[in-house]
């Protein structure tokens, strides 16, 4: 009898612990979270549609792998479909990258000021995770590098690929002489574009 009683405290006293350790937890996650959402308005201007993390995992299948588009030094991307079946691309940070969440954040702040035909619609983001995430219109028809690289239909023409140049150099301008603050790519390349 003893033995089972002091068994019984040692188990209660351990699942007291474990509660306290998750309840530490998750306030920490939600005061970052609400740390990050005031960094994102502290800009005026618009602002981001905020997700949540549980409608980011089920719009990726918790980043499935079959959902992954791709990967760069910034981190990864998913495809994701919202409850409303729109289809999304979801840009994580590599995890434990901490300069990725700060460069995720002014990312968001200065994205959501822009407005440009020939470039990738910000939706919103997602602050409550660890990393936080960007979510993007998705742009169904590939790539310029898919295009450059596909044996279908013979590729692009010269004249697809002369407006692909046109297009991309006047996105460029609008991001270096109209955004404010001008913004630079840095990594312009056929598979961002």
């Amino acid at each position: 009898l003893t033995s089972g009683l002091g068994s019984a405290l040692v188990a209660a006293v351990i699942g007291f612990l474990l509660y306290k350790r998750h309840r530490r937890h998750k306030e920490a996650l939600a005061r970052l979270a609400r740390e990050r959402e005031e960094i994102l308005n502290s800009g005026g201007g618009k602002t981001a549609k905020v997700f949540t993390g549980k409608q980011i995992k089920k719009a990726t299948n918790n980043f499935s792998k079959d959902r992954l588009l791709g990967t760069g030094g910034f981190g990864e991307v998913y495809k994701g479909v919202l409850e409303d079946s729109t289809v999304v691309a979801v840009k994580c940070a590599k995890v434990g990258n901490t300069k990725g969440t700060d460069q995720v954040l002014n990312e968001v702040r200065i994205l959501c000021q822009v407005n440009h035909r020939g470039l990738v619609r910000l939706l919103g983001c997602c602050v409550e995770l660890e990393q936080p995430l960007l979510v993007y219109e998705y742009i169904s028809n590939g790539t310029l590098l898919d295009h450059l690289k596909s044996k279908h239909n013979g590729g692009l023409t010269w004249i697809h690929r002369l407006n692909v140049a046109r297009d991309t150099a006047e996105g460029l301008a609008y991001l270096h002489f109209s955004a404010v603050p001008p913004i630079y790519h840095r990594d312009v390349k056929s598979s961002n574009i």
